[in-house]
């Protein structure tokens, strides 16, 4: 039995057709996805894992006292970066300042509960940076 010639073509440009469209997408995927995100615990400077058994530092968290955590962070942090940080208590895991800085900023977070009985949590976030 003869294969017939103009099915065969329209198999090979079916083919073609496919693995042209697998390459666009490839490429587009390629472009879009962002490249310059970086994600590394190396510059990090450990003062929310520092904080973190703190006792007071976790009841200042709790109760929202954002003054006391500032003074604990503060405490923590070299004087380098003083000025140059922001933090925030929150229950969204999704929350981020709007006023950061257009330069590298480092970010740290941790996630402080209570005790089992009253089930209250936090997240502390804080971000900090150094212009050049």
């Amino acid at each position: 039995m003869a294969v017939n010639p103009i099915s065969s073509k329209k198999g090979f440009i079916k083919t073609v057709e496919a693995i042209i469209a697998s390459l666009m997408l490839v490429t587009f995927i390629a472009f879009v996805i962002p490249t310059n995100f970086e994600s590394s615990t190396q510059d990090q400077l450990g003062v929310l894992s520092k904080l973190q058994l703190e006792e007071g530092f976790r009841t200042c968290v709790i109760n929202d006292n954002t003054t006391c955590v500032q003074t604990y962070i503060e405490s923590k942090l070299p004087t380098d970066y003083l000025n140059k940080y922001r933090f925030m208590i929150t229950t969204d895991n999704q929350a981020v300042p709007t006023d950061l800085p257009k330069t590298k900023v480092i970010s740290e977070n941790i996630f402080i509960a209570t005790d089992k009985i009253s089930i209250k949590s936090k997240i502390v976030r804080l971000y900090y940076w150094q212009t050049s």
